[in-house]
C-alpha cells in the first residue's frame, strides 16, 4: 500500500513537518511483518481495528503501523526500539505509541489504545525469542549520514547521590544495563550503526567507576561527541573533570532546576549539593571545547523561578552554557508517586513567554 493513498497524509496533524522536511528511516519491513504479523496485512485486530500496512518511520528509526476502523478512519501508532523514552506499551524490544489527534474525543482516545494495547500482547508474544541482532537487521540505519542519526543512549549505572522526586528513571528501571559487558557492546553497536554520539547516562553516571573506561571506548571507536547525563556535583571535583575530560569526555547535560537550596532540597536532595553542582557547572564550561547544556525540568515547586533561572545562568556562564533545555516533568517512574509535584500546566504558558523573552534578550539559546 502506498503511504499517499492513506486519507491521513492530507490532514496537518500528521504531518512530520515542511514538505521534504523529514525522511524516512531504513526499515526491513517483510522482515518486520514476517516476525511481527506472521503474514503480510490486513490484519483483524480487537475493538473493530484493522492493520492495513507497515512503513518505514519517518520522524524516528522504527516503523509506522497504519490502522483503520470504521467509526474512527485511519490512524498510526510508532513503533520504535525499546529505549527509555516513555511509550504506551514496551516489550522486550519495542516501544509502542499510538498517535492521538488534538482534541480527539475520549472514546477515540481510548480505542486507540486499545489498539496499542493489542499490538502491544502480539507484539511481545513474537518477539520473546528474537535476538539482538535480528532486531539491529531490522532497524538498520545504514545509508543515513552520521549527522541525522540520533545519538546511542547508554545507561550504565543504578546508583544516584540525589532523590529528584521527578526521576523518570528509578532505581529498578529495567532500561538500565546489567554490567560492563551489556555496557561495552552497547557502546560498540552504536558505533557499527553509524551513530557520531554517545551519551552515558543511567541514574547519575559518574558514580560509576567504570565510566572512565566506558569514555575511553567510545574515543577509541571514533565518536565525535562523547557526552554525560548528570548532576554535575562529581566535577566539583577538579581532579576528576580534567581526567575523564583527558580520556575524551567533550560534552555534558547537566540536570540543574533551581538555584535556590530551600527548592533544591525539597525538589532534589540534600541543599549541600546545590553548591557542588554549581561548582561542577564553573569545571565543566571553564574546559576548552567542552560543550555543556542544562536541563530544567519545570515543577509545580520550580516554575515560578523560571524567569530567573535564565537570568542567573547568562550572569554565570554566558555563551559558555550552549543551550538551556525546558522540560515539563511527566508522571512516570518516580514521577508516577509525587503527582502533587507536577507543573499546573494552565500556568506554564505565562511563565515559558516570560522566560523565552529573557532569554532572547540574554542572546540565551
Amino acid at each position: 500500500m502506498d503511504r499517499r493513498r492513506l486519507p491521513l497524509y492530507d490532514e496537518p496533524a500528521y504531518r512530520g513537518g515542511p514538505a521534504g522536511a523529514v525522511g524516512t528511516w531504513p526499515l526491513d519491513v517483510d522482515r518486520f511483518t514476517a516476525l511481527y504479523l506472521g503474514a503480510p496485512p490486513p490484519v483483524t485486530l480487537p475493538d473493530g481495528w484493522t492493520l492495513l500496512a507497515a512503513f518505514p518511520g519517518r520522524v524516528r528509526p522504527g516503523v509506522e503501523l497504519h490502522a483503520r476502523h470504521p467509526d474512527w478512519g485511519d490512524h498510526v501508532v510508532d513503533g520504535e526500539r525499546r529505549s527509555s523514552l516513555h511509550r504506551m506499551v514496551a516489550t522486550r524490544h519495542l516501544n509502542l505509541s499510538a498517535r492521538v489527534p488534538r482534541g480527539a474525543p475520549e472514546a477515540l482516545d481510548r480505542s486507540l489504545r486499545a489498539l496499542t494495547y493489542a499490538l502491544g500482547r502480539r507484539f511481545a508474544a513474537r518477539d520473546a525469542d528474537a535476538t539482538v541482532d535480528i532486531i539491529d537487521a531490522l532497524f538498520t540505519q545504514r545509508g543515513r549520514s552520521e549527522r541525522s542519526r540520533r545519538p546511542a543512549e547508554v545507561r550504565i549505572n543504578r546508583e544516584c547521590n540525589e532523590r529528584c522526586l521527578f526521576c523518570n528513571t528509578p532505581e529498578d528501571s529495567d532500561v538500565i544495563l546489567s554490567g560492563e559487558a551489556e555496557v561495552r557492546e552497547a557502546v560498540a553497536r552504536g558505533r557499527r550503526e553509524g551513530c557520531a554520539q554517545v551519551t552515558f547516562t543511567g541514574r547519575e553516571p559518574t558514580l560509576d567507576p567504570r565510566l572512565d573506561a566506558y569514555v575511553r571506548l567510545a574515543r577509541d571507536l571514533g565518536y565525535k561527541t562523547i557526552e554525560v547525563q548528570t548532576n554535575a556535583t562529581a566535577f566539583s571535583s577538579p581532579t576528576f573533570t580534567h581526567a575523564l575530560h583527558a580520556s575524551g569526555l567533550n560534552a555534558a547535560s547537566v540536570s540543574l532546576h533551581t538555584f535556590e537550596p530551600a527548592t533544591f532540597e525539597r525538589l532534589v536532595g540534600p541543599a549541600h549539593l546545590l553548591d557542588k553542582a554549581l561548582r561542577g557547572v564553573d569545571a565543566l564550561t571553564a574546559l576548552p571545547g567542552f560543550d555543556c547544556g542544562l536541563l530544567f525540568v519545570m515543577t509545580a515547586h520550580n516554575l515560578d523561578e523560571l524567569p530567573d533561572f535564565i537570568d542567573r545562568v547568562a550572569d554565570r556562564w554566558g555563551e559558555r552554557v550552549s543551550r538551556v533545555v525546558l522540560s515539563a516533568m511527566a508522571p512516570v517512574g518516580d514521577g508516577a508517586r509525587h503527582l502533587d509535584v507536577l507543573a499546573p500546566l494552565h500556568r506554564v504558558p505565562a511563565v515559558l513567554d516570560e522566560a523565552l523573552r529573557r532569554a532572547a534578550a540574554r542572546g540565551a539559546r
